[in-house]
C-alpha cells in the first residue's frame, strides 16, 4: 500500500475516534456505590462502611446479600460481629440462619457454631451446642472431639443419647495423640485415675501416660500427679528420687500447693531411703500452707500448738491455721478448736460460741 495513502487515512481515523471516545466516559468504584451496583463486592464495601459507622445490623445485611450473591466468605465477616456481640434481635436470627445454612457443610464455622452457644450467647444453649460440636467432628474436625466428649461425660442429655462414657474417652484419646490437646491428655488421665465414679474402667497405667502428655506442657496440676503416682507406686514401680524430681517441677505449676507439701511431708518424716530435714520440711509445708493447702494448714496449726518438728509453740499462729483448715472442711482441725474453745485449752479463754461452731463443723464434714 502507498505510504502517503495510509497516511491520509490514520489522519482521517484519529479525529473519528477521538470523537466517538469522548462521547463514552468510564466507570468508577465511586459511581457504582452511589448507583447501588448488584455487585458483591460493592455490598462488603458498603458493609465495612457500616461497620465504620457502627451501624452492625445494617452491615450484617450487605453481608448476607453478598453471601447470597456468592461471596460466601463474608459468614467469617457476619460470625467476627456476632462474636463481638454487637447485633440483636432479627439481626441476629438472620445471622444465625445464615451461618447454620453454610456451617452444614463447613467443619470450621460447625465448630465456631458450637463455642457460639457453650461460650458467646448470653445463655448458653448446649444442646445445640453439642449438635454443631458433633458436626464438626463427623466432618473431622479433631479439635472438636474433647467439646463432645466433655458433654458426654458431663451428662447432656442428647450427647448422652448418642455416646457412652467409653466413647468420650476414645474421643479425649484422639485429640490427645493425633491433636496434641493437653487438656483432653489431662482430662483422659484423670478419668482413668479416678474412674470418675465408674463412668470408665479404672487404667493406672494408661493414666500415667496420658498424664505425661499433659506435662509436656506443665498442663495444671498434672506433673504434680506423676509425683505422686511414683511415690505411691500407682501404675509404675515406687520411686522417690522421681517422685521428688517431679514434685519439683510442679513448684512452677497450678500443682504447687500441693507438691509443697508432699515434700514438705517426705522431708519431716523421710521415705524411702530420703533422710529426715526438719527445716527443709517445714518450709515447704509454710509454702504450701500459706498457697491454702488445707493439709498444710491443718498439720502447720497441731505444729504451732504443740511446738512439734521444730517448730516454735505459736498459739495464735495455731489457731489462725487450724481456723482456715477447718473451714475448708479439715475435721481434725474443727475437733481440735472445739476442744481448746470449749474447754479454754492453752492459755485461750473460753468461748462457746466458737466451741459450738467448730462442734457442728465437725460434725457436718
Amino acid at each position: 500500500m502507498n505510504i502517503k495513502y495510509l497516511a491520509a487515512i490514520i489522519a482521517v481515523a484519529i479525529p473519528a475516534f477521538e470523537c466517538n471516545a469522548a462521547s463514552h466516559e468510564g466507570v468508577s468504584f465511586k459511581q457504582l456505590v452511589d448507583s447501588d451496583a448488584n455487585l458483591p463486592a460493592i455490598k462488603i464495601y458498603k458493609a465495612e462502611q457500616s461497620i465504620l459507622n457502627g451501624n452492625y445490623d445494617k452491615a450484617v445485611n450487605f453481608y448476607i446479600d453478598a453471601i447470597k450473591d456468592g461471596q460466601v466468605d463474608a459468614v467469617h465477616n457476619i460470625s467476627d460481629i456476632m462474636i463481638k456481640k454487637k447485633v440483636h434481635g432479627e439481626t441476629l436470627k438472620n445471622a444465625i440462619s445464615t451461618i447454620s445454612f453454610i456451617a452444614s457443610k463447613d467443619v470450621n464455622l460447625s465448630f465456631f457454631l458450637g463455642v457460639y452457644y457453650k461460650d458467646i450467647v448470653d445463655h448458653p444453649d448446649l444442646s445445640m451446642s453439642f449438635k454443631w460440636f458433633n458436626n464438626a467432628l463427623s466432618l473431622g474436625s479433631i479439635q472438636s472431639a474433647p467439646y463432645v466428649a466433655q458433654l458426654v461425660l458431663d451428662g447432656q442429655k442428647d450427647a448422652r443419647l448418642i455416646y457412652s462414657y467409653d466413647n468420650a474417652a476414645s474421643m479425649l484419646k484422639l485429640a490427645a495423640d493425633k491433636g496434641g490437646d493437653s487438656d483432653a491428655a489431662y482430662t483422659l488421665a484423670n478419668l482413668l485415675f479416678t474412674t470418675d465414679q465408674g463412668k470408665v474402667q479404672k487404667n493406672l497405667k494408661v493414666a500415667k501416660i496420658y498424664f505425661e502428655k499433659a506435662a509436656i506442657e506443665n498442663y495444671k496440676d498434672s506433673t504434680y500427679k506423676i509425683g505422686y503416682m511414683y511415690e505411691y507406686g500407682l501404675g509404675t514401680e515406687p520411686n522417690i528420687e522421681k517422685s521428688i524430681t517431679m514434685y519439683n517441677r510442679a513448684l512452677e505449676t497450678s500443682g504447687a500447693a500441693d507438691a509443697n507439701n508432699r515434700l514438705a511431708r517426705i522431708y519431716l518424716y523421710g521415705k524411702d531411703g530420703i533422710k529426715i530435714n526438719k527445716i527443709k520440711g517445714v518450709v515447704f509445708l509454710t509454702r504450701a500452707a500459706n498457697m491454702g493447702q488445707i493439709d498444710a494448714n491443718g498439720k502447720l496449726g497441731t505444729m504451732y500448738l504443740y511446738g512439734s518438728d521444730g517448730v516454735k509453740v505459736d498459739i495464735d499462729e495455731a489457731i489462725k491455721r487450724l481456723e482456715y483448715a477447718a473451714d475448708k472442711g479439715y475435721k481434725l482441725a474443727a475437733s481440735t478448736l472445739y476442744n481448746i474453745f470449749k474447754d479454754g485449752l492453752y492459755g485461750v479463754q473460753p468461748n462457746i460460741d466458737l466451741a459450738t461452731k467448730y462442734h457442728n463443723k465437725m460434725l457436718s464434714i
